[in-house]
Parts: structure tokens; sequence; C-alpha cells
């Protein structure tokens, strides 16, 4: 009875031991793992776009330039390059190259040769609109409607351009290498002059020695109220209306005193 006892017992140990054996991965091979999204169907941007473009530059004032090329020649996903051919006020022609891309949600982002930067999204199947900004001495910012088109004929330009002319204070909040985390009210935009899309004026700041500092821009502004603006002599902004006399605008600037500010602006009464 006692072998017998023991038999049982030893049969009842190794079924268990299968009932709780855990599966092993075979030598070499791997745990399978989520896979990386892949990249939607990416809009075909090949061609020849031309249009208006319309803006301020500290050098030209305000003006409008017809037409404006943008030759996309080259496409692989979602990065594209080209060139670019258009007329200044001197009369001359320029050309430039770029490298770009574009967003699965129809985003542009251009980078020229020679200076300056686009940023733009897809109004259409054969419509595009680009905002491109260049900071320094000549500051420029201009708004260009293109379009994919066998015809020349200027973009037409809508008339409900939202008014900007005025003196805008209010919060700001940031971050930058030489002064840390900062939060103050004593910055002041002045827009003082406005055509169409768009606008110049000056601002002046507080920065952390105490000091007041003062800087001109160009800057442009869409239909949607969607706002780009380039300083001199250095620096970004990007933002957009958030009502009638209220704006908010993100300013960026690279180098070694690299600076990241949010600014909730409101319009002063007159």
């Amino acid at each position: 009875m006692k072998w017998i006892a023991i038999a049982i017992l030893l049969i009842g140990i190794v079924l268990c031991a299968g009932c709780v054996s855990t599966q092993q991965s075979t030598p070499g091979t791997s745990t399978p793992t989520a896979t990386l999204a892949t990249m939607k169907i990416t809009p075909n941007l090949i061609g020849v776009w031309s249009g208006n473009a319309i803006g301020h530059s500290k050098a030209e004032g305000f003006s409008s330039y017809f037409p404006v090329l943008f030759n996309i020649s080259d496409q692989k996903g979602p990065a594209f390059s080209g060139r670019k051919e258009y007329l200044r006020g001197d009369g001359k022609a320029y050309y430039e190259n770029f490298s770009g891309i574009i967003t699965q949600n129809g985003e542009i982002y251009e980078s020229d040769e020679g200076a300056g930067f686009g940023i733009g999204k897809i109004t259409g199947p054969d419509s595009i609109e680009i905002n491109y900004l260049e900071e320094g001495p000549d500051t420029k910012a201009y708004l260009d409607y293109l379009t994919r088109q066998k015809t020349t004929s200027p973009v037409p330009v809508t008339t409900t351009i939202p008014d900007v002319i005025g003196i805008w204070t209010g919060m700001t909040y940031g971050h930058s290498q030489t002064e840390g985390f900062r939060q103050h009210d004593r910055s002041r935009y002045n827009i003082s002059k406005q055509e169409g899309y768009a606008f110049s004026g000056s601002k002046e700041y507080i920065r952390g020695d105490g000091k007041t500092y003062y800087e001109n821009f160009s800057g442009i502004i869409s239909n949607s109220g969607e706002i780009s603006m380039a300083d001199n002599p250095r620096g970004y902004n990007f933002g957009k209306l958030t009502g009638n006399d209220t704006m908010e605008l993100n300013y960026v600037e690279d180098g070694p005193e690299a600076k990241t500010y949010l600014s909730l602006f409101a319009r002063q009464k007159s």
C-alpha cells in the first residue's frame, strides 16, 4: 500500500506541473511588439504652382508680386524639393532652391536655400497657402496664394481681412537660456500700418536687466486670423486672433540665447 500511495503522489505532481507550465520562447526569437504607424496616402505636390505674394518687407514696404512660381519637381513620400522664382521691386527675377515636407494633415513646411522659410497648408486639390518669413535687417513677411493650374490669372483675393491696427498689451510667459523662466506684463506691440494681409510696426519690452528694448517687425494675417511675424534683428512670432480685440502670439528665437514666449494680448481701447 505504501508503494501504491507513493506512485499516486508522483503521478499527481507530474500532472500539476503540466497544468502550470509556461510557454517558453524559442531561442533566437523575440516577443512581438507593436508596429509603428504608417503614413497615410501623401498628397502629390509635383507641378508648377503660381499665384500672388502679398506682404511687407523692411526694404520695400508693402508690396505684392505676381507671378510667384513654385516649381516642385521632386517628391518622395512626405519630402519634396524644387525651385521658386519671383520678381522683386527692382524688377529683377530671383531664384531660390527649397526643401520641404508635407504632413498627413496637409500642413506644409519649406526652407529656402538662401534665407527664410515658409509654413502653409493645402486649401484644395490644386491650391496651397504659404506664409513666408525672414528675420534680420530686411525683415520679410509674405502670404502666397498659389494654384496648380494652366492659367496664369492672379488668384482672387477676398476682402474679409481682419484689422489688427492698434496697440496690443498683456501677459507674457516663457523661458530663455539666459534669463530662465519669466512672467511679466511689460510687452507692448504697436501695429501702426496695415495694407490688406500685410502689416508692420514696432514692439517694446523690458528684459530681466530692467532695460527697455525696441524692435521692428513685419507681419501677415490670413482670412482665418492666423498671424505670422518676423522681427529685426531676430526671432519669429506665430499666433492667431482669439477675438475681435484679443490675440495669442508664440515667439521663438534660436541660437545661444534660445527663447520661447507665449503672449496673451488685448487691443487697447482708444
